[in-house]
């Protein structure tokens, strides 16, 4: 609901900006929207656990506001979590998806994406953000692209609104925190 009225109420302000891009409470609303459809046809229900592993980029942002929007529940990770953490993370949730970037900075997820699948059947799905076209996986600017904008499933996403007592995402903690 904040993003929605924020994107009412200055749809041409700024509001990201990250090395790649910049976007208006608008354009965030409507790459959230889209993505959410896109989740929403493959399959995504609410309560389904999704790992969103992202770095501070603009997908980040909006892939976690499109999961809120059908009431999916994000598991966050951070970019250096590895193969025993990743692993420990679909055992303990039962993610269904995951959002991962192909590659960030020095490090290629595809060897990890392929070993964590090799022992983690509950995840169907994975999305790669900013990837160079990998056919075997989903691509996240493909699903935000090809999802419409259309009455019916504009409907569709407003019918999966999630009610604001559920759980919203799971926070793993290394315990430094603590």
């Amino acid at each position: 609901d904040m993003l929605d009225k924020a994107a009412d109420s200055y749809p041409n302000k700024e509001v990201l900006v990250d090395g790649t891009s910049r976007l208006t409470y608008s354009q965030l609303r409507e790459k959230a929207n889209r993505l959410a459809i896109g989740l929403i046809g493959l399959g995504v229900r609410p309560r389904d656990r999704v790992l969103l592993q992202l770095p501070n980029w603009s997908e980040f942002v909006y892939s976690y506001f499109a999961l809120q929007k059908i009431g999916a529940i994000a598991v966050l990770l951070i970019p250096r979590h590895a193969q025993a953490e990743v692993n420990h993370f679909c055992s303990l949730t039962g993610a269904v998806a995951w959002i991962v970037p192909e590659k960030f900075r020095m490090t290629d997820y595809l060897p990890l994406i392929n070993d964590v699948l090799g022992e983690n059947t509950n995840l169907k799905r994975v999305v790669l953000v900013r990837g160079e076209g990998n056919p075997r996986f989903l691509s996240l600017e493909n699903l935000v692209a090809n999802a419409e904008l259309s009455e019916s499933n504009l409907q569709k996403l407003a019918r999966r609104r999630p009610n604001p007592m559920e759980v919203a995402h799971m926070g793993p903690t290394g315990g430094t925190t603590g």
